[in-house]
């Protein structure tokens, strides 16, 4: 399994699906991936905001894995979940920053999800762009 693409997949999959339920583009739908006690957490935002509620998810559930789950989705959430992980400590590391400060904000540039970047953000306020290459060590 290669996770760069495993990881665009789940995160376009996840842009065009949020957007259409929030009924807006999905060029104004991010997803926020952050560190809270050092579990990877994840929300959608729509326009770099919290979604009024904030929606706070798991990965299965932001990888929209059914309960009663026949595809698989669930196993590579498990194997793609420790990845995220180290994505925010070794960002953290390297920036010197505490990881619960570092978080990856996924935006597409482009009406289906495909042209999809990565914004570094500490304290939730973006400090530089990065890609899926250079995020994932591939």
């Amino acid at each position: 399994m290669d996770i760069e693409i495993e990881t665009k997949k789940i995160m376009r999959d996840a842009i065009v699906k949020f957007s259409e339920s929030m009924e807006c583009d999905t060029k104004e739908t991010q997803i926020r991936i952050y560190s809270e006690d050092s579990k990877p957490k994840y929300k959608i935002l729509r326009k770099y905001a919290d979604t009024v509620p904030a929606t706070e998810l798991t990965l299965k559930e932001l990888m929209l894995t059914p309960k009663i789950d026949m595809t698989g989705k669930g196993i590579k959430a498990m194997l793609i979940e420790p990845q995220i992980k180290n994505i925010l400590v070794k960002l953290s590391k390297f920036e010197k920053w505490n990881v619960d400060d570092t978080s990856v904000v996924v935006v597409s540039m482009d009406n289906e999800g495909y042209d999809l970047k990565l914004v570094v953000c500490r304290n939730e306020k973006p400090i530089k762009k990065i890609s899926f290459e250079k995020l994932l060590g591939t």
